[in-house]
């Protein structure tokens, strides 16, 4: 699983009063911009939440694995502000079924964030779930946008299942990361591709 360091806060606050949900919309907080300039994605986040994840490809299975994951790092914490320790095993995949296509993307971007450590580079969890958002254009669904707009809902469910589904001509670039072949690359490959075209990791 993927895991950030301790001296990772932002999500903090989020579990005083709020839900999963909103925890895992705390990672995709973008720190670099002041809270009363920095738009709302409440709308697409609820909305990557609603769709399940579908692997395409054999090991995406492991995608969808480490989002999974997430339930229990966040059942793992409220149960010790609960007081209850390790003992504290709630049954979450009966509360929310299979995982969703956001947990599996924050737990996309926490991987990023854990492999580009030490680039000399602005690294956070948000600045790499944000980067994916942009390649699939849904980075200008804010909410006010969403509000303006027909029917965003259908088109981010649309682009999100073509992808799932492996859409797009042979070679076309696309995918989570955009880059060529990704239909036939596990969505692991595609993500190292990405970060080895724009940062040259290994």
């Amino acid at each position: 699983m993927a895991v950030l360091d301790e001296s990772y806060k932002v999500n903090v606050p989020y579990f005083d009063n709020n839900s999963y949900v909103e925890w895992l919309e705390s990672f995709t907080i973008d720190e670099t911009i002041d809270d009363e300039r920095r738009p709302s994605y409440k709308k697409l986040i609820r909305k990557l939440w609603d769709i399940p994840f579908r692997p395409l490809l054999g090991n995406d299975d492991d995608r969808a694995a480490e989002g999974l994951e997430l339930r229990t790092r966040y059942n793992s914490i409220l149960a010790k502000k609960a007081g209850e320790g390790e003992f504290y095993t709630p049954n979450v995949d009966a509360i929310f079924g299979e995982c969703r296509v956001l947990e599996m993307l924050v737990a996309l971007s926490m991987r990023m964030y854990d492999l580009m450590q030490d680039m000399g580079l602005y690294n956070s969890v948000s600045r790499w779930f944000w980067e994916i958002m942009a390649n699939v254009s849904f980075d200008i669904l804010d909410d006010e946008t969403w509000s303006r707009r027909i029917r965003c809902d259908e088109f981010v469910e649309r682009i999100v299942c073509g992808i799932m589904d492996g859409h797009g001509h042979r070679g076309r670039p696309g995918g989570w990361f955009y880059v060529n072949g990704w239909q036939h690359m596990e969505i692991w490959y595609q993500m190292h591709a990405y970060l080895s075209r724009y940062f040259q990791i290994d």
